[in-house]
């Protein structure tokens, strides 16, 4: 994934860079989701795992919440 052609932007978002949506965390969550989805072809555990340890996650940017239902 880091590897890729636009490696150096999902490095930066994994690494908590908001620069690239004007400081919107939100915006850059979505886009890493985005990426994880593409590069684990929408497997659910692999991108929970990934994204638990990126540094939204890590540092408290994110806050999950679960609903039941």
């Amino acid at each position: 994934m880091f590897n890729a052609r636009n490696g150096q932007r999902i490095r930066a978002l994994w690494n908590g860079d908001t620069s690239m949506h004007n400081g919107d965390h939100f915006a850059a969550d979505l886009a890493l989701c985005s990426y994880l989805v593409f590069y684990t072809n929408g497997e659910y555990s692999t991108m929970d795992v990934l994204f638990r340890q990126s540094y939204i996650v890590q540092n408290g940017h994110f806050i999950y919440r679960f609903n039941s239902y």
